[in-house]
């Protein structure tokens, strides 16, 4: 539990620096123009973070996703064991049949 917590963390502060760089450039190329966007170090870091921030906000998701696969997938296995065992039972002990 914990670490979905610390990966919703991780997913939430990555893409609160995507959305601010990506709103950065925005500013930047209506004040400023697109032509210097690419030659100004501070814009150059802007893009580098953002690009960073995504993908870490993709692996941090990557990694939730899994980890939900994974704990459906363990209870589902939780659920057939249950039900084999069950009908290993019934075939083992057959219930009598008085007519």
């Amino acid at each position: 539990m914990t670490g979905r917590r610390i990966y919703g963390i991780v997913f939430l502060l990555s893409f609160a620096f995507l959305v601010l760089s990506v709103s950065w450039l925005v500013f930047r190329v209506a004040t400023g123009g697109i032509g210097l966007i690419f030659t100004e170090i501070v814009d150059q870091i802007i893009l580098i973070v953002g690009f960073l921030s995504f993908l870490i906000a993709l692996s941090s998701i990557h990694k939730l996703l899994e980890d939900i696969r994974y704990e459906i997938n363990e209870i589902k296995e939780i659920e057939k064991n249950v039900r084999d065992f069950y009908r290993y039972e019934q075939l083992m002990n057959p219930s009598d049949m008085d007519n």
